[in-house]
């Protein structure tokens, strides 16, 4: 089973939300995400998400929330969100680029975000109460 983190860092007033353009796995390059990556042997989900987000954006984020995953045959990717004004130094530091796109204006990216962004960012923002969601996507 591979096990992924997708997390989705906001700006403490939940408007602004960092994502990356994507150039690999081939289905989404070209298109927006989170940030995220694989989690590596013996390493925690929430040490993972530290990782990755230091490791594509260069800014180093203590506190994640976990709010739910997404699983299917051989996979399953733990979403987790931060609220942070240190999101402004957030930058590309690797061959994807770095974004800031209005949280509120998610559904005028559809044509060039990953297209579960549409609902999961908004889930993402409303998340007290409500989390942790567990979703079986089928094939």
């Amino acid at each position: 089973m591979k096990e992924y983190v997708l997390g989705f860092a906001f700006d403490l007033d939940s408007e602004t939300v960092v994502l990356i353009r994507k150039n690999s796995p081939e289905w989404q390059k070209g298109l927006l995400n989170g940030i995220g990556g694989k989690i590596e042997p013996n390493e925690g989900i929430f040490a993972a998400m530290i990782r990755e987000f230091k490791e594509e954006t260069g800014v180093y984020i203590r506190h994640w929330d976990y709010i739910g995953k997404l699983h299917g045959a051989g996979f399953i990717v733990h979403i987790l969100t931060a609220y942070s004004n240190d999101i402004t130094l957030c930058e590309t530091v690797t061959d994807e680029e770095v974004t800031f796109i209005n949280s509120n204006d998610i559904i005028t990216f559809k044509d060039s975000i990953i297209p579960n962004l549409q609902w999961i960012i908004p889930l993402a923002k409303q998340s007290y109460g409500y989390f942790p969601f567990d979703i079986k996507v089928i094939d």
